[in-house]
């Protein structure tokens, strides 16, 4: 058993990596910009000085390390220049690099932005002429691809001509544009080592450091919002799956003994009706019926719905014993859905081992129908309920988004969802790391749990002798 466990573990570290490798490549391909998104929550913003605002994005951007390269290699077309990584602000960059895809030539290129952005603190700022220029010069420089460079620089001319600005360096600038053209050079692919100084490494650095981490929402750290949540969830997930094992062995015991019988006939009915109901409309009945007395006074049973708030610092078994009654519902909600399905399988189960042959055996001995199913044939039907019951440790970390949003419950469920509305990126995805590795520990701890439990299931698991 001890070589399962640790061989599970060894495949457990290059899976968590591969994970940690496309999370981080998602976060790279992620819409909007983090740095601006930081710079705002500390009150900076592009609408101040330029010059200004963009000495506090490169400042942030090396603190961040997001002036390095992406990974430990890369593979980019030979007309890429090796310090396309340290433009900013990310906007600019994206667009200059699909300019640089079009042209396939990264002098004329360079040489048309050095001119655009001198252009651009020219006559940013000045006269009602210059101004017209100004606000012609920003929509080209947010053109996204050679043709609206060209035709936008057209418009620039003839502003130009109609206002009588003479400058030489507009001049040079409008036969830089015609001189971006589109490319035809022959490319091919170059393999670059960027060593151990990359975003990937720095990123890995800080994405549990509290100082590094924070939230583009509110700027707290992420650990400390995502343990916050993981509290709740946690709390709810233990209760409602314990209370699911034994309402579902009590129940599929009893409907299996009592098989073909009104009370199974009565009670499949009902958990096949409660199985096929969407969990937001069951909820919100809940929620409706159930906490207000608008229905009558006897209807409203359980306190509102959500958290209360807390005004002083103290601990989370006081919040939770505070808050105990908000938590009923959302229980007694999340309970219903799975007992529905682990009740149905497993009086299933049961029903399917009475028919086995060797029961003739236990009944040829004299033993009642009862001693039969609770001696013989419930124990080897547990196997597939023990397995599905294991199956659910990992949502414990995941949460019910549906319950925790109806419900208004701080958990990792409504965190989660909250985060991806906002685009709060770091959450987002600490959050996915997080929950990807609770996944594959709760796989394990359900395989331990199933060996311990039925010792006959070492052999699909591969093991010779449970004692090992």
């Amino acid at each position: 058993m001890f070589r399962y466990v640790v061989r599970r573990i060894l495949l457990i570290v290059p899976t968590v990596l591969v994970i940690l490798l496309l999370t981080f490549w998602l976060q790279s391909l992620a819409p909007g910009d983090q740095i601006e998104a930081q710079l705002s929550l500390e009150g900076e913003s592009n609408h101040m000085a330029r010059s200004n605002y963009l000495d506090s994005y490169q400042t942030l951007q090396k603190e961040r390390g997001l002036d390095l390269p992406l990974f430990f290699f890369g593979v980019q077309p030979s007309y890429f220049p090796d310090t396309l990584h340290r433009i900013i602000p990310k906007q600019k960059k994206v667009l200059l690099t699909s300019l640089l895809r079009q042209t396939k030539d990264w002098v004329k290129v360079s040489t048309y932005e050095s001119s655009l952005q001198s252009l651009i603190s020219q006559y940013r700022g000045g006269e009602r002429d210059s101004k017209k220029v100004s606000i012609e010069l920003s929509k080209i420089e947010q053109a996204k691809s050679l043709s609206d460079i060209k035709a936008r620089s057209k418009n620039l001319k003839k502003i130009v001509d109609d206002s009588n600005v003479e400058n030489e360096e507009l001049n040079q600038f409008f036969v830089q544009v015609e001189s971006l053209q589109t490319g035809s050079v022959f490319s091919y692919p170059v393999l670059q080592w960027h060593g151990w100084s990359n975003q990937f490494n720095r990123w890995l650095g800080r994405l549990f450091n509290k100082e590094e981490n924070v939230s583009l929402q509110d700027g707290s750290p992420v650990i400390e919002k995502i343990g916050k949540a993981l509290k709740w969830t946690i709390s709810m997930s233990v209760i409602t799956l314990v209370l699911v094992a034994i309402l579902s062995l009590m129940l599929g015991y009893f409907k299996a003994f009592y098989r073909y019988r009104w009370f199974d006939k009565v009670s499949s009915t009902v958990l096949y009706v409660l199985l096929a109901v969407p969990t937001f409309w069951f909820a919100s009945l809940m929620v409706i019926f159930f906490t207000t007395p608008e229905y009558g006074a006897w209807t409203d049973i359980f306190p509102s719905i959500g958290i209360k708030p807390s005004f002083v610092a103290r601990s989370f078994l006081s919040e939770l014993k505070d808050n105990a009654g908000q938590l009923i519902l959302p229980i007694i909600c999340m309970t219903i859905m799975s007992v529905s399905y682990l009740t149905i399988q497993l009086r299933s189960d049961i029903i399917d081992t009475l028919s086995k042959p060797y029961m003739l055996m236990a009944r040829a001995k004299g033993l009642s129908d009862k001693q039969v199913l609770r001696q013989h044939a419930l124990p080897n039907a547990l196997l597939t309920f023990m397995t599905i019951l294991t199956g659910y440790i990992p949502a414990i970390f995941t949460g019910s988004v549906i319950i925790e949003v109806i419900f208004n419950i701080p958990g990792i469920g409504r965190l989660l969802l909250s985060a991806v509305q906002e685009a709060d990126w770091p959450v987002v995805f600490t959050i996915v790391i997080i929950i990807s590795s609770a996944t594959m520990v709760g796989y394990l701890v359900g395989d331990i749990l199933l060996v311990k439990l039925f010792p006959k299931t070492r052999d699909s698991l591969g093991l010779e002798n449970v004692s090992n």
